[in-house]
Parts: structure tokens; C-alpha cells; sequence
């Protein structure tokens, strides 16, 4: 969500540091009522599987007639939020709210499917993100946030199939998904592929015309697509190892060296400006 922000170079200004406050916690707001929408919906799977069983809903922790209180408390949540943000902000919380719901009850269980909305689904925070402050979102940043999260999306996959195949529980399939055990490679090499020419896009960005003009030392660029090849790599070489859980971003924010990646990018692009 703060992104567009940042590429924007508007971080310092109050008023937009402001509004795209309100519009993460108008989208986190959503998004939580879409999670506990998916635990109701997802309890018979759940319950079956090795981590996810410890779920409030799937534990029995949490009784399930809470859930459509919460869903309306954190949905009304939300709607206040709205009110001092742009309308197209508002339009693209929408939209996202109604594609999680279509991802719930049809997409998640069609394999690449379900990646592609995810990746859909983490591209409209950042178009978001953006109409929250006012600015157009770059194509550029459009380019590399898809086929960024294309990745992260498969990396989620990656680990349920290899959680499959190291328990040995005789199962074939993912519950509730559209893969199979033989599935494993072709997701790992989808998702290093989508991972890789998410660097590409960006080394194509600093080469642009609109790039040179808006950048002091717009050479300077060219020390991030390093840090990103490395986190990467590094991402996707944890995820065959089994040392990645099933969120990727949760990894990313208990894991130290991807907060020194990621400083390290802001600090490339504030000595490049």
C-alpha cells in the first residue's frame, strides 16, 4: 500500500503518508473479514491439515456463529475508513473484496488459477495504494509487481506439495486445491521463472527514458536488481529446503535478512533521487 508512495517521491509528505495510512488499515480491515470468511469456508480442509488445523475456527477455539459479527464489525470498520479517501479507492477495495469471495468459493480449488488471482489480489493493493494518494501507477511498477507476486504465490503452493510428499500421508492431491504431489517441480520452476523476470522488468525500468529524467544518479539503480536476485534466490532455495512456511510475506517479516534487503533497496533509490 505504500508503495506507489515511495516510488511517487512523496514518502515525506504528511498529507499522502495520511492517506495511504487510512487505506492500510481500510484494506487490512477487508482483508481480515475475508480470513475469517475463508476459515468458515475452509474448516473441513483445514482440519486435515498439518498446520492449519491449529486455526481458531478449525481448533474449535473460536465458535463458529462469531464469525459473520466479526465479518460485519470489521466490514463496517472499513466503510468508515472510506470516507475522506478517493472514490477510485474505494472502487478498488470493492473490487478486491469481490475477487476474494470468487477466489473462495471457485478459484482456489483450479490450479495456476488460483496463483494468477492472488497475484491479481496483491497487484490491487498496490493500484490501490496508489488511487488512495492521487497518482497514477506506474506500468513499470505494475510489470514488476505481477510477475513479483506470481512468485510469492507460488512459493505458498511450493510448500503445501512439499509438505505432501514429507509427511507421506498417501495423499495425491492438496485438500481443497488443484495440485498434485507430481506437481512440486513445475511449481518451483513457474515460480523462479516469475521470480526472475520480476528483476528484468526493473533492470528494463532504470533504462527508460522517464527513469534518467526523474533521478539524480540514476546509475545508481543498478545496485537493486543484485539485492533482488539475491533475496530471490535465496527465497526460492529456503522454499526447497522446507525452511519457508506457508506465507512468504510472514517468512519476510520474521527473517533478517530480507528487512537488510529490503533497506538496502530503499537506500538505492534515496541516494539515486
Amino acid at each position: 500500500m505504500f508503495v506507489p508512495a515511495v516510488t511517487a517521491h512523496r514518502v515525506a509528505d504528511i498529507e499522502t503518508l495520511a492517506a495511504a495510512s487510512l487505506a492500510f488499515l481500510a484494506f487490512s480491515l477487508v482483508a481480515s473479514a475475508v480470513y475469517v470468511m475463508n476459515d468458515v469456508a475452509d474448516l473441513d480442509s483445514d482440519r486435515r491439515h498439518p498446520s492449519k488445523r491449529s486455526r481458531p475456527f478449525a481448533a474449535g477455539e473460536v465458535p463458529i456463529p462469531w464469525a459473520a459479527f466479526l465479518v460485519a464489525l470489521l466490514l463496517a470498520g472499513a466503510g468508515m475508513l472510506l470516507v475522506p479517501l478517493p472514490e477510485k479507492f474505494g472502487l478498488s477495495l470493492a473490487a478486491y473484496f469481490a475477487m476474494t469471495i470468487l477466489y473462495s468459493v471457485w478459484l482456489k480449488r483450479e490450479a495456476v488459477l488460483d496463483v494468477l488471482t492472488l497475484t491479481l489480489l496483491y497487484t490491487l493493493r498496490v493500484f490501490a495504494g496508489a488511487a488512495a494518494i492521487g497518482v497514477t501507477l506506474s506500468p513499470w511498477l505494475l510489470g514488476f509487481s505481477v510477475f513479483m507476486f506470481l512468485s510469492l504465490a507460488l512459493i505458498k503452493r511450493h510448500r503445501e506439495l512439499a509438505d505432501l510428499a514429507v509427511l507421506g500421508t498417501g495423499e495425491s492431491v492438496v485438500a481443497g486445491r488443484g495440485y498434485r504431489a507430481g506437481d512440486l517441480l513445475p511449481v518451483g520452476m513457474l515460480g523462479i521463472a516469475s521470480g526472475y523476470l520480476s528483476v528484468l522488468v526493473f533492470a528494463l525500468f532504470i533504462t527508460g527514458l522517464d527513469t534518467l529524467s526523474q533521478y539524480r544518479l540514476p546509475e545508481v539503480l543498478w545496485a537493486a536488481p543484485f539485492v533482488l536476485l539475491y533475496w530471490i534466490s535465496r527465497a526460492w532455495l529456503l522454499a526447497y529446503r522446507g525452511d519457508i512456511g506457508a506465507d512468504p510475506i510472514d517468512f519476510a517479516m520474521r527473517d533478517p535478512p530480507s528487512y537488510a534487503a529490503l533497506f538496502t533497496m530503499l537506500a538505492i533509490v534515496w541516494i539515486a533521487t
